[in-house]
């Protein structure tokens, strides 16, 4: 997708509506190196990233950590978790800066 701001509508048979609105961002996240660690398992590298990613300033990333970790949340409890609380729009508070 191109950099920007969205809005998605959704319409039921009822008539209920539900709107969405995501922003798409061109710059490659970088992760601190904690994230990037090899020795964790991918599942828990994955979920941690997308979690980080959720908790950035401005929560411009938040489309892109549900989209990270929407498949694996089906066979991974951790990126479950989380994949429910992005999308009930639950605040993801930042770490403290060491």
């Amino acid at each position: 997708m191109t950099a920007g701001d969205y809005r998605l509508q959704i319409k039921d048979a009822g008539n209920r509506t539900t709107n969405y609105i995501f922003t798409v961002v061109k710059s490659k996240p970088v992760y601190p190196k904690e994230l990037l660690n090899a020795s964790v398992s991918e599942a828990t590298r994955l979920t941690a990233q997308a979690t980080w990613l959720a908790a950035q300033k401005g929560k411009k990333r938040v489309f892109e950590a549900y989209q990270q970790i929407a498949a694996l949340a089906e066979r991974y409890p951790p990126a479950r978790v989380v994949r429910h609380a992005l999308e009930q729009r639950a605040r993801i508070p930042r770490l403290p800066k060491k």
